[in-house]
């Protein structure tokens, strides 16, 4: 699974959100506030608790560490308050996770790593409930190792994105698999696809396609989830370090330091509108949450920059919120 940075931490903040819902856009980085991560008190909790990953529906965060999850109340107080907690499945220290809201269920939340989905009842915050685990490994054998590069979950579906690697021949094979979890028995194998793409390891799904990267961008077809097939690629250079994909446009970050926006109108073939440089950023996660807003977080300083997307082809820097040098534990 790809790192998935907290950035819900500025939702709780407010930093810059209620001029973007107004249409004003991100102010200047010179006049925008820049906020202290380390100092804020919620951000704070969220250093103290060490979580691995986090979801946040105002004002409800989900926090998961290795083998808790909590409900947390972010409102006006200045220590948030903790709604419930509950004992899931442990995860391996060393595997990334993340932490997803069905899209085909309102109450149910995913915990989703490399090795297995879990799945949480959120009617009620204050009594969570553990509906369902399911352990999706791929079988190995003595010779072949298969392990899960990346998962994401859309439509009640599951894609799980397979690496195999067959020790004795020395031969890599990289697989998209489809699995139902919408039905009574969810895991049940609906299609595959042996990708031609190399060493893929990032996967967003927009609408009927799948995006991956990894040596380049591959996008699949996967409006027939028994039938997914390879539609488009297109080499990265630079390469790029992450991508999100918002409103019909996908926003790339690339390894020297430069933030682009593909417009996605053919689907199959991303095509570049605009692109903008962003200083002393040596590896960008980008976020996309929709409307005017794209974060790109630098791991190495807690550092988030916001960028105001209104204008596709010209994308502005907004402030650069945090970069003080301390680490968020996911």
């Amino acid at each position: 699974m790809h790192h998935r940075p907290s950035v819900f931490v500025l939702a709780l903040l407010g930093v810059g959100l209620v001029s973007l819902g107004s249409g004003a856009g991100i102010a200047s980085a010179q006049d925008a506030p820049c906020v202290d991560f380390a100092e804020h008190p919620r951000v704070r909790h969220l250093l103290d608790v060490q979580a691995r990953a986090m979801a946040a529906r105002s004002p409800v965060a989900y926090l998961a560490r290795d083998d808790e999850l909590m409900a947390v109340l972010y409102d006006d107080t200045a220590e948030p308050r903790i709604l419930d907690r509950i004992a899931v499945a442990g995860w391996n220290s060393l595997a990334d996770r993340e932490l997803v809201f069905a899209d085909h269920d309102p109450d149910l939340l995913l915990l989703i790593d490399p090795f297995q989905l879990q799945t949480v009842d959120i009617a009620d915050p204050r009594e969570l409930r553990l509906r369902s685990t399911l352990d999706w490994r791929p079988e190995s054998t003595d010779h072949v190792w298969r392990e899960i590069r990346d998962a994401a979950v859309a439509d009640g579906r599951a894609y799980l994105v397979i690496r195999s690697h067959d020790v004795m021949q020395q031969i890599e094979t990289f697989i998209l698999r489809v699995l139902d979890l919408s039905s009574a028995e969810p895991g049940q194998v609906l299609g595959e696809l042996e990708l031609t793409a190399s060493n893929p390891y990032q996967l967003e799904l927009a609408g009927h396609h799948a995006y991956l990267r990894g040596d380049g961008l591959t996008v699949v077809d996967i409006g027939d989830a028994a039938a997914p097939v390879e539609v488009g690629h297109q080499e990265t250079v630079p390469a790029w370090d992450s991508f999100a994909i918002a409103d019909g446009h996908l926003h790339a970050m690339a390894e020297d330091g430069t933030f682009t926006v593909l417009d996605l109108a053919d689907p199959a073939a991303p095509r570049p509108v605009g692109s903008t440089p962003i200083e002393r950023f040596q590896y960008g996660e980008v976020r996309a949450p929709g409307g005017d807003l794209v974060l790109v977080w630098e791991p190495e300083s807690v550092g988030i920059q916001l960028l105001d997307v209104s204008r596709p082809v010209a994308p502005v820097l907004g402030a650069r919120v945090g970069d003080a040098g301390n680490d968020i534990h996911q």
